[in-house]
């Protein structure tokens, strides 16, 4: 599914989850599995559904930023190499 934003976001956020997709034939039991839920790097969009949720709880590799800019921008939003 695609980003609800004018333009695609150059970073995002992945975690994982449980995901409900159902309910077997006749029974109560909800059909789950985990998969990979995908944020706007920005507290804005994470809270609503994670409320403890802090930048400061990602860490990343310093190969992700392609150049300098990069790192400054997500150090600003409190991410850490």
């Amino acid at each position: 599914m695609a980003f609800k934003t004018p333009v695609t976001p150059k970073f995002v956020i992945a975690h994982r989850e449980r995901y409900v997709y159902g309910r077997t034939k006749r029974s109560k039991r909800l059909l789950m599995t985990e998969r990979d839920f995908f944020y706007h790097c920005d507290l804005e969009c994470i809270q609503p559904r994670h409320p403890y949720f802090e930048m400061c709880d990602i860490e990343t590799n310093p190969a992700v930023a392609a150049n300098d800019d990069d790192v400054e921008y997500l150090l600003s939003l409190g991410v850490f190499f």
